[in-house]
């Protein structure tokens, strides 16, 4: 993990969900900085599934591919935007929207479908590639 520059509330902000409380709680963030992770950095994100389930992006990942394959209605949404995340990175794009997490634990407040696409692809291409994310951390 490195860190790489910081980031002002107002851009973390341009990226947030448009719900007010999902932005209220950047908002009442001090600071934020611009982190660059590896696939064991991104393993290490807490995460929560659709279920409800909490653990880390590493520890849920096989548990989110099989929720991707069940009937739950919100999966084909959610199956679409995940193919599209891990197929854009397969052609050697990356995020236009970095993800948004918070605490010391480094939990999700916004990307999960990018954060479990860049675990994949990592994982399938053994990349020293590294991924961006808003933390509300600074050095």
């Amino acid at each position: 993990m490195k860190f790489v520059r910081a980031a002002t509330i107002e851009e973390v902000l341009r990226v947030s969900p448009e719900d007010e409380s999902t932005r209220d709680i950047v908002r009442a963030c001090p600071a934020f900085g611009v982190w660059s992770l590896g696939r064991e950095d991104i393993g290490n994100i807490g995460a929560q599934l659709p279920s409800g389930e909490m653990g880390t992006v590493s520890s849920l990942f096989a548990e989110w591919k099989a929720w991707l394959r069940s009937p739950d209605p919100r999966v084909v949404w959610s199956a679409d935007v995940y193919g599209a995340f891990v197929q854009l990175l397969r052609e050697g794009e990356s995020f236009s929207v970095r993800p948004v997490v918070l605490g010391s634990s480094m939990q999700i407040l916004d990307g999960r479908h990018r954060l479990f696409a860049a675990f994949e692809f990592l994982g399938e291409h053994g990349s020293e590639r590294n991924f961006e994310v808003y933390w509300d951390r600074v050095p």
